[in-house]
């Protein structure tokens, strides 16, 4: 039963188990780096996803610091009737760069897009009433023909809600939302 090791057989029989080891060793080897290599490129997939969704968050962020400045200005120009308060309302103009590079940044999301359009429309009808108010104080000096305004700042009142919605929205799909958008805009001063 003990067959030598000199004999032909028992040495093919060996080398075929030995080969058979490192082909065996081989093919996990390449499991292990084909796994690999797709978990690696799903990592980086991962966060480019997290850095594009933290990039619009922070163009969210910088359009709503934009809206706030210009209604400030529009605000401190009636109130004052001082040219010096009406400069940065006219500088309204990086709004819409802002938001062409948010459009930049959801070309691959027409969800996201849509959202950004009817966000575009909210923006507009509210720089619209300020131009208007802007215009009424610039013409009458007065603030009588002002009040008769007010229920158009009604419809604009809701820009702002909504780009917090937009912003809470977006941060849930690339998975770290802070919280509802109503605990969000509660801290915002409406107006």
């Amino acid at each position: 039963m003990n067959a030598p090791l000199s004999d032909p057989s028992m040495r093919t029989v060996i080398r075929a188990t030995t080969r058979g080891g490192f082909v065996l060793a081989l093919a996990i080897l390449l499991l292990i780096g084909v796994l690999s290599y797709r978990s690696n490129r799903s990592l980086v997939e991962n966060q480019d996803a997290i850095l594009r969704g933290q990039a619009v968050l922070t163009e969210l962020n910088e359009l709503m610091v934009e809206i706030l400045e210009a209604e400030s200005a529009a605000r401190g120009f009636v109130i004052a009737g001082e040219q010096y308060f009406q400069d940065p309302y006219y500088l309204t103009t990086q709004v819409d760069a802002t938001i062409a590079g948010l459009r930049t940044l959801l070309s691959d999301s027409p969800s996201q897009l849509q959202e950004l359009d009817s966000l575009k429309s909210l923006i507009a009808e509210k720089l619209a009433f300020h131009r208007r108010m802007i215009e009424l104080r610039r013409n009458s000096g007065s603030r009588r023909r002002l009040n008769s305004s007010s229920r158009e700042e009604d419809k604009c009142s809701g820009t702002r809600f909504a780009i917090v919605w937009t912003s809470w929205e977006m941060s849930k799909s690339a998975s770290f939302a802070t919280g509802p958008p109503w605990r969000v805009a509660d801290r915002i001063d409406p107006f």
